[in-house]
């Protein structure tokens, strides 16, 4: 390959490394939750911008975070029930979603974010998060997060496993892989981030919340964090896939009850 082939390569390369990092670009948050409540809309300051954050009620709070190319809103079904336990529910853009700044983050900045809006706030009574905002809650946990309990919806446990596995997507031999987690360690993306590094250090309660016919992450992510997280609980379902655990009733009084007993 000539030196022309080789610099078209490593353009793709960064191309390819800056879309695995971009969600799908902002989102307004134009739903709201089933609840007469009013929501209290905030920027919490964030390196050069901000983070939108809604809260409702007063006391004791949970923090909702959502999980990749989402935004808060994919959390509204939990703000009621939690709101009806005299819970004060927080809930909010991950960094580069939503109505939240940025062009881009890994999951080192997604933590960050996390704990921004925790130290905004003062220490937490829970944290529910969902997919990739799972990964994102346990590393700001690892950096720490102050809270009483965790809630993990879909969890993954290997943020590594994720860039090669988009790499092979795109059928980058092993020369352009390395080439490509270059070029995200050049935009400060680390890949090299897996649950089952820090999490056996946790010492707070933890509900992890899995379905059987997960097929964005399976449930055996769930089953392996749930037996390196000490006092977790493994709860499984089916019939939810990947998005279900987010409005099934079932699952939401379940993750209530946990969060306020």
């Amino acid at each position: 390959m000539d030196g022309g082939g080789v610099k078209d390569v490593s353009s793709e390369i960064r191309a390819a490394a800056l879309e695995y990092v971009s969600p799908n670009g902002p989102r307004r948050v134009v739903r709201r939750p089933k609840t007469d409540v009013v929501a209290q809309e905030q920027k919490v300051p964030y390196r050069n911008g901000h983070l939108s954050v809604r809260s409702w009620g007063d006391g004791e709070s949970v923090l909702l975070v959502h999980g990749w190319a989402a935004n808060q809103t994919d959390m509204f079904s939990y703000v009621p029930p939690f709101l009806e336990n005299g819970i004060k529910v927080i809930a909010m853009d991950l960094p580069s979603h939503g109505e939240s700044s940025g062009e881009y983050a890994g999951l080192d900045r997604l933590a960050e974010g996390i704990l921004a809006v925790g130290a905004h706030f003062g220490a937490l009574r829970g944290v529910v998060a969902h997919s990739a905002g799972c990964a994102a809650a346990q590393l700001a946990i690892s950096n720490g997060l102050v809270l009483d309990k965790a809630v993990m919806l879909a969890s993954p446990i290997n943020y590594e496993i994720n860039a090669y596995r988009y790499a092979k997507a795109r059928d980058y031999n092993e020369e352009q892989t390395q080439l490509f987690i270059q070029a995200l360690a050049d935009l400060d993306v680390r890949v090299a981030i897996r649950s089952v590094d820090f999490v056996p250090a946790f010492r707070l309660p933890a509900l992890i919340v899995h379905c059987e016919d997960d097929a964005v992450i399976p449930v055996s992510m769930g089953e392996e964090l749930s037996k390196f997280w000490t006092g977790s609980q493994l709860f499984k379902v089916n019939g939810l896939k990947h998005r279900g655990v987010l409005k099934d009733e079932s699952v939401i009084s379940r993750v209530v009850s946990f969060v306020i007993e």
